[in-house]
Formats: structure tokens, sequence, C-alpha cells
């Protein structure tokens, strides 16, 4: 699994440009699939229960951005003797938020209406 998000060309849309790498707590790295302002699809090396409350943590910039919720849906996506097991998870923030107009300061985090 990469260590950092990848380059600008491959990362998925609405991916915020100073997004260096995300972290889930209880967890750890996860890479984003995709994004809308409902939630994040992920994938990583973590298994994840649907319903369980996570915290999604979005590093780079100048501190990282805590965002909260609750996971959707998750499954395995693959099985190797290299690697073990990989993981998807669909994380549904809440509140909902527009990730893609996160600044890369101190500003504020655009939330949506519910």
């Amino acid at each position: 699994m990469a260590d950092t998000v990848a380059s600008a060309s491959a990362r998925p849309p609405g991916t915020p440009s100073w997004l260096t790498a995300i972290r889930l707590r209880p967890g750890g790295k996860v890479e984003p699939i995709a994004w809308t302002s409902a939630g994040v699809l992920v994938e990583g090396q973590m298994r994840l229960v649907p319903a369980a409350r996570v915290v999604v943590v979005l590093e780079g910039g100048r501190r990282p951005r805590s965002l909260t919720g609750e996971v959707w849906s998750a499954c395995i996506t693959s099985l190797t003797g290299r690697t073990g097991m990989r993981y998807r998870a669909a994380i549904r923030f809440e509140p909902p938020v527009d990730v893609g107009r996160m600044v890369d300061d101190e500003g504020p985090v655009a939330l949506l209406d519910s």
C-alpha cells in the first residue's frame, strides 16, 4: 500500500491538491478510491465493519483535518500471500462535507446543508 496519496494525475476527482495521506481512527493509512460530498470510498489493509464510527484524518497542508463518519459498507477486495487481505469501505461523512473545497491552510471546511 502506498504511503501517500497518488500523484495529482492519478487522484480521484474531488481530492484536495494539498492532501498527502488519509488515516482512519481506529485504523491506519488508506487510499482514496472515490469522493463525494456524502463520503469517501477507501482501500487499505484494515478490516472495517459496517455501522462502525470512524474519524477520517486528512493529512497535508498546515495541519491535519478530522472528519467524523460511519462505515456504510465494506468488503474484501483481494487476498494474496504477499500482501494479505485488502479491504474496501464506503465511509459516510457526518455531516456531509465538500472535501474538494477545503483549503490548505486553517480556513473553514465547507459543510453542506443536510
